[in-house]
């Protein structure tokens, strides 16, 4: 907390710590917000009660409890002070160190981008038997900890999201207490050896559902059950708040849009695989924001997205990206997420493929459930390392996020890595799954006459090369060969490759 600027969103009612918000119930907020109105001035008990809690009667001890409460959550000292002051036997004092904002885009144009939030809520036992308490608590933890592994996600702490526990409570006032936008909640059930979960997630500003699911397993294994649930309930839920976000966004009016809206939105052209229309509106975000550092890593990483239509990059492109991705990475707010992008990149553009590696490897065994990283690094295995291991981690990618707009990536990684094993079905197999996602990809079809010459089904891969040359008027061999120059895993493939294009009719 020492390391990053506190502001206190008055509007939004939120403390933030950097781009960081610190769980406040609303009553501490209203305390800490008199105290950030009031810097250096004694306010005594008295006061502090009458402003707070009018005529209704409640003890000083209180105020004392709040104190604590809001002390915690600054990492406060009391016996060396650098927020609050007590004034033995008088009140307390401001003593400064949190700047008050009027809104909540104020902190982010400071270049502190938002997270969206969500807090998870003990899921509720519903089986009738008091011992099946430990697995519903249980379960609400190991989800609690899963998602705080998630890179662009704030979780709230379980000693919060646990006060709740027992309480009939409506969500769109835990969402002011707790400063979050999404509460994750759920019951459990057993019957006989059975055991059901079902989980939803609310937006807590209009208490609208934007996911349910369901669980249920044997209670063979106790601990594994809570795994699989675990995984279950992270992958599901992660992509539905990374949509609510784009959607939120994209609804907004651009006289309104922040650095974070305006970067949702270049998510929101990048799904739909507008890279030109992302590229510009990531420009834009960076533009507002100029230490945003992950609008710098994606905007780094679509240079890659060229490559889709195997236009190799220029100098001037492959320059500009590694300088946006090392920028990224020196940065203070350089998370996991940022890593994943940057090191892809580097891998991309550059000879650097073991640093690459390394980055996104390390980012898998910090967020495991972080699907686009899987994805990155089976396809960097497949430019320059294991084409085996490649295969492995496109799959569980897959696995983890089988929805994902970008998943064709790692059809991309899987059918490029059977070429290199000169296993040409699957190959032709998972170039073809690839096309159902992303039907103009070059590379899926390049894949596909490889693998259809080498099984000798030469027709079948004139008819594709025809269209394919249709489709791509422009492309030429010599393009694929500079694009993956520095691939080293392709040194082998690529004469295969190139001998079985042009054997079909594709321009050298």
């Amino acid at each position: 907390m020492q390391a990053c600027e506190l502001k206190l969103d008055i509007e939004d009612q939120r403390l933030w710590s950097g781009d960081q918000p610190v769980a406040l119930g609303n009553k501490a907020f209203q305390l800490l917000q008199l105290f950030v109105e009031n810097p250096g001035r004694l306010l005594t008990k008295d006061h502090i009660l009458e402003t707070l809690w009018g005529e209704v009667y409640v003890s000083e001890g209180l105020i004392k409890e709040y104190v604590h409460d809001l002390r915690l959550a600054l990492g406060d000292d009391p016996k060396a002070p650098r927020f609050i002051e007590t004034v033995r036997g008088r009140g307390y004092r401001f003593l400064g160190g949190i700047t008050p904002v009027g809104k909540a885009g104020d902190a982010e144009a400071q270049g502190h981008p938002e997270k969206p939030s969500i807090a998870v809520l003990p899921f509720t036992n519903i089986s009738g038997d008091p011992a099946e308490e430990y697995f519903a608590d249980g379960l609400s933890e190991e989800i609690i900890t899963a998602l705080s592994f998630v890179p662009w996600l704030f979780v709230i702490a379980r000693n919060s999201s646990f006060i709740y526990k027992g309480k009939s409570i409506d969500v769109r006032l835990v969402g002011r207490d707790l400063g979050v936008a999404y509460v994750l909640e759920g019951s459990v059930r057993r019957a006989g050896n059975r055991l059901r979960v079902n989980g939803q997630l609310v937006e807590t500003e209009n208490a609208s559902h934007i996911w349910a699911g369901r669980f249920q397993a044997d209670l063979e294994d106790v601990f594994d059950l809570q795994d699989q649930i675990t995984e279950g309930v992270v992958s599901a839920i992660g992509p539905e708040i990374q949509l609510a976000e784009i959607g939120r966004a994209t609804r907004k009016p651009p006289s309104s849009l922040t650095a974070y809206d305006i970067y949702l939105r270049a998510r929101a052209a990048l799904n739909g695989l507008q890279i030109d229309a992302a590229i510009e509106l990531l420009d834009e975000a960076i533009a507002n924001a100029p230490d945003y550092a992950k609008a710098k890593a994606v905007r780094a990483w679509c240079t890659t997205l060229i490559g889709w239509q195997f236009v190799a990059p220029s100098q001037a492109q492959r320059e500009l990206s590694l300088r946006l991705a090392e920028e990224a990475l020196a940065s203070p707010q350089a998370d996991a997420e940022v890593r994943a992008y940057a090191g892809y990149t580097i891998g991309f553009m550059s000879d650097q493929k073991d640093r690459a590696i390394a980055l996104v490897e390390e980012v898998t065994r910090q967020c495991p459930s972080f699907a686009w990283a899987w994805a990155s690094l089976a396809l960097l295995e497949s430019y320059h390392g294991d084409a085996r291991r490649a295969i492995e981690l496109a799959k569980t990618s897959l696995r983890l996020n089988p929805s994902d707009p970008q998943s064709f990536r790692c059809e991309m990684a899987i059918s490029k890595a059977y070429l290199i094993l000169n296993c040409f079905e699957d190959s032709l197999k998972y170039a073809g799954q690839g096309l159902q996602k992303s039907p103009r990809n070059t590379f899926f079809q390049m894949c596909r006459m490889t693998a259809l010459v080498r099984l000798g089904r030469t027709g079948e891969a004139r008819a594709v090369a025809e269209s394919f040359k249709a489709q791509n008027p422009d492309f030429r061999i010599s393009k694929w060969r500079d694009l993956t120059g520095n691939w080293a895993a392709w040194t082998d493939m690529s004469p295969v490759l190139e001998d079985a294009l042009k054997s079909v009719g594709i321009p050298a």
